[in-house]
């Protein structure tokens, strides 16, 4: 019989980012998506931030939305490209699905097992485990951004 519990336990604080950065795109009003803030556009931390939950997660990659560039996803320059929430809802909704079905498929015995993507692109050696306070916990950091867009702008915030 496999046991979930640790594993099972670790899944509420990665619901919680995903729900806020999904409540974001709900909430946003359309004249801030693409208004900069940290650097970046709105649109994307939010895009970014669903990426990186892609990326980190095992298994198959989901299709970015089309309008969007490599280096735009990556944070390597601001975004020019004219992205909609109905695009980034769509990549949300699908990334979101993975998350939550790699995270039931896991058993606690697989949480000190080496996530390989994460340790290629962090250059060490990251269990399951921290992969999942790494799920919970990037997408955070973006909101903490777009939180400030939305006070700054006298809009209510997501936290």
């Amino acid at each position: 019989m496999s046991e979930k519990t640790i594993a099972q336990s670790l899944k509420p604080p990665v619901d919680h980012a995903l729900i806020l950065i999904h409540r974001f795109i709900l909430e946003c009003p359309e004249d801030l998506w693409g208004a900069v803030t940290g650097g970046y556009t709105a649109w994307q931390h939010v895009a970014h931030a669903i990426s990186a939950e892609d990326f980190f997660t095992p298994g198959e990659s989901v299709p970015k939305p089309k309008n969007v560039t490599d280096d735009e996803l990556h944070l390597k320059r601001t975004g020019t490209s004219a992205v909609s929430k109905d695009e980034i809802t769509a990549y949300f909704e699908a990334v979101r699905k993975k998350v939550s079905g790699f995270i039931d498929s896991l058993e606690d015995k697989d949480l000190a097992a080496v996530n390989e993507a994460t340790s290629k692109a962090v250059k060490l050696d990251w269990t399951i485990a921290h992969t999942l306070a790494l799920l919970a916990a990037h997408p955070l950091y973006h909101l903490g951004y777009l939180d400030a867009l939305l006070k700054n702008n006298g809009h209510k915030t997501i936290f």
